[in-house]
């Protein structure tokens, strides 16, 4: 129970309202590392309750009218906007004051928000940085930072943002990373800014996926109408698209077929985007059209579907992808159309996702045996590419060394002149 883990009865209230029972593990875990003042590592998929974890104890560690006391960065709008009307629920009976500052909005209208005094801030890094560099927020009171969707940060090019705004808290700041995954570089900002973190992992070794992923390997010309053919029965689907001009595209299509369709990309305002994400959630049936904008960390309950109507440039988007269906324990369907020239990648899928992608049992087994060839090939050039480089950097050796008149065995063994000068022939001068 929530009370046993040292939640106060005005916030307890608030989660009795929003229908939560019991803490998931993520929360059992978290809020009491938070409550008690340590530097926390969380390594939790979304759609376990991980805000919550986080936001629980902002919230009790914050009191009214003593400043700015919790930021929070998130990478995406969406997901400041997300997090913020979270907090906004668990805080309703207790009159703390919420700011969420990000791109795409009025600066003017947040520095107003802002200048009337707020308890609690959630961004994203860019906006954070221009206002503290502005002078309009003075960090210097904050007792809790949330970097939240850590590995995201890295993925966006924000490390260097965070860093700096990471700079401007004070010392003794407590700290929570939160993160479906902790690459390196992301593990190497753990060991330079925290202060013997406990670490929190909520996902097992071999954690089993909910979801089934299936694809189909079709022509061009076919694409289209193969979508038409999936989306004709009941659910709640999200496609993904690789630029804004295919989902463009795709969006009208849609909707000139009669489908109910909504679209969402970075090219639309901060206004058409929330529009879109919150009639989307009040759906149970219907399609979002999207690009990978939508991919990472929204909370949208009751997709039935992910379909990649076009593979991420980046083979790691696919996850997060496939990551918005089969939430919160639920099932679901991950589907992936191919064009024919793409069935190579379907092998690196499955290696990232630890699970096998089953084709359409009316696929021509042809075409399954092509993508097994494909694989191969692509296999036995990528060996016979490693060789041919490993080659031509020892031949480049070989030709330095010839030039310089050194001998790299001399150096390996101790016997090497550092003060030996290159062979140099003597210049001949020309007779006229």
């Amino acid at each position: 129970m929530f009370k046993e883990l040292g939640v106060k009865s005005f916030i307890l209230k608030a989660i009795e309202e929003k229908g939560f029972k019991e803490p998931t593990p993520v929360q059992a875990l978290c809020i009491p590392a938070l409550m008690e003042g340590k530097d926390v590592v969380v390594q939790a998929r979304t759609g376990t309750g991980k805000t919550a974890a986080f936001a629980i104890p902002a919230i009790q560690k914050s009191f009214k009218k003593e400043g700015i006391q919790v930021l929070i960065l998130e990478p995406t709008r969406e997901l400041t906007r997300q997090v913020d009307d979270e907090i906004m629920s668990l805080k309703k009976f207790i009159g703390l004051r919420i700011a969420s500052v990000f791109g795409g909005s009025s600066i003017i209208n947040q520095i107003r928000n802002l200048e009337r005094g707020v308890e609690i801030i959630v961004g994203t890094p860019g906006r954070v940085k221009d206002l503290i560099d502005r002078g309009i927020l003075k960090l210097e009171k904050v007792k809790l930072f949330v970097l939240d969707e850590a590995d995201e940060m890295l993925d966006m090019g924000f490390i260097e943002d965070v860093e700096y705004i990471m700079s401007k808290l004070p010392v003794s700041v407590q700290k929570g990373f939160f993160s479906a995954t902790f690459p390196q570089e992301v593990m190497n900002l753990v060991e330079r800014n925290m202060n013997e973190p406990e670490h929190i992992n909520t996902i097992p070794p071999e954690e089993a996926n909910t979801f089934t992923q299936q694809f189909y390997a079709i022509s061009v010309e076919s694409k289209y109408g193969k979508l038409k053919e999936l989306l004709n029965e009941d659910g709640k689907f999200m496609i993904f698209c690789r630029t804004r001009m295919e989902a463009d595209d795709l969006f009208y299509k849609l909707k000139m077929d009669g489908f109910r369709v909504l679209e969402l990309h970075g090219g639309h305002t901060q206004k058409m985007r929330n529009m879109s994400i919150d009639t989307f959630r009040r759906w149970n049936n219907g399609i979002l059209v999207a690009t990978d904008v939508a991919a990472r960390g929204l909370d949208i309950k009751g997709v039935t579907h992910t379909i990649n109507y076009n593979i991420p440039e980046d083979i790691k988007k696919y996850v997060h992808r496939i990551g918005r269906t089969a939430r919160a324990g639920h099932t679901g369907v991950a589907i992936t159309i191919f064009e024919k020239r793409e069935t190579r990648v379907i092998k690196e899928l499955e290696l990232i996702t630890n699970d096998k992608m089953l084709p359409f049992e009316s696929q021509d087994e042809s075409i399954l045996k092509q993508i097994r060839t494909d694989y191969y090939k692509a296999k036995q050039q990528n060996i016979r590419n490693e060789r041919y480089q490993n080659s031509r950097n020892s031949n480049n050796r070989m030709s330095d060394n010839k030039f310089t008149g050194r001998s790299t065995t001399n150096k390996s063994s101790g016997n090497y002149n550092k003060n030996h000068k290159p062979y140099k022939p003597n210049r001949v001068a020309s007779v006229s």
